[in-house]
């Protein structure tokens, strides 16, 4: 049995999703942002309202937040090959955090790169809605936008 942990995010969990980041994730935040892996990070942060780290026998597995914008939220998860490793611990948490992040917001929206499939599986598992892909990175990349809306 693996030891879940989820605890606040720190600079050393950013350091180490950095070193150890899925590939998929890592072409996703390059498109968007042309920037670093980990000044990106410490961006997604530095924006977001909330922002949580899942660790699996003490290593870096996960790191999710939220980031407040208009009258809706942008949830964003990036991860490390050890989330793939266990998809049980990353689907049962990701519905918890779903649960809390619609605490604050009727509505969550984001964009996500159709070459990142694992992600898109993921975001399709826990209810997400998909909209045609866009042009949306900075070299005109395609991208999913999907949200979910809280039903009342």
């Amino acid at each position: 049995m693996n030891n879940v942990s989820i605890v606040p995010t720190s600079s050393f969990h950013l350091d180490e999703l950095a070193d150890n980041m899925r590939p998929a994730d890592l072409k996703e935040i390059w498109c968007l942002s042309k920037r670093k892996t980990r000044d990106t990070l410490q961006m997604s942060v530095d924006i977001s309202a909330r922002v949580d780290t899942c660790l699996i026998d003490g290593s870096v597995a996960a790191v999710w937040g939220i980031a407040p914008f208009a009258s809706f939220g942008i949830p964003w998860m990036l991860g490390t090959p050890l989330i793939n490793a266990h998809p049980k611990v990353l689907i049962a948490e990701s519905k918890r955090q779903l649960r809390l992040m619609l605490n604050d917001y009727d509505h969550l929206q984001q964009w996500v790169d159709i070459r990142n499939k694992a992600s898109v599986r993921w975001l399709k598992k826990l209810g997400f809605t998909f909209h045609e892909a866009i042009p949306y990175g900075m070299d005109g990349e395609l991208f999913y936008p999907f949200e979910y809306r809280k039903h009342v």
